[in-house]
């Protein structure tokens, strides 16, 4: 008895692409204090330039011992990179900084994303930080004793997207 038989082999490639925008754009800034007009929002605004005299920096209040500069998402994303361009004539200010992901506004539930410890001496005015986590709130953290600490972001993109959660229908 002969017998033929005709095997058919298919292979499927799943491919999974997932592009990160800059979602800060859309995002609601807020911060510990301001120093005259340079407000939150500057640092969302679209607006690289580094110069304090350029205008398109936020500031926060002199005279404190801890500063802090947040951005609301307003959902949930999955963070994976974080781009900060600091004042590019007080690049010491920036020295010592943490950089906090978070699912709700209040600290004691931040998550640490990075931490430039020990202090830098002379840190890159611009920061280029992976992240890989998911949450609502960016959070730029400077302490210092002495001297005072500020934040001096000039402009943040938050390169993440926001995840497709498929629902079932009922």
């Amino acid at each position: 008895m002969y017998c033929k038989a005709i095997i058919t082999v298919q292979i499927l490639w799943f491919c999974r692409s997932e592009a990160f925008v800059n979602l800060a754009v859309n995002g609601i800034a807020t911060q510990k204090g301001v120093y005259g007009s340079y407000d939150a929002s500057k640092a969302i605004d679209g607006n690289y330039n580094q110069s304090f005299n350029g205008g398109s920096c936020c500031h926060t209040a002199a005279g404190q011992l801890s500063a802090w500069w947040r951005l609301d998402l307003r959902k949930t994303a999955y963070i994976h990179r974080v781009v900060i361009y600091y004042r590019e004539d007080q690049w010491d200010r920036l020295s010592g900084y943490t950089l906090f992901i978070s699912n709700s506004s209040n600290p004691k539930y931040d998550r640490l994303c990075y931490e430039d410890r020990p202090p830098t001496y002379h840190p890159n005015v611009v920061q280029n930080i992976t992240c890989g986590m998911t949450g609502r709130y960016v959070v730029f953290f400077n302490e210092r004793a002495k001297p005072e600490a500020y934040v001096e972001l000039c402009e943040v993109e938050v390169f993440a997207y926001y995840p497709i959660i498929a629902r079932s229908k009922q």
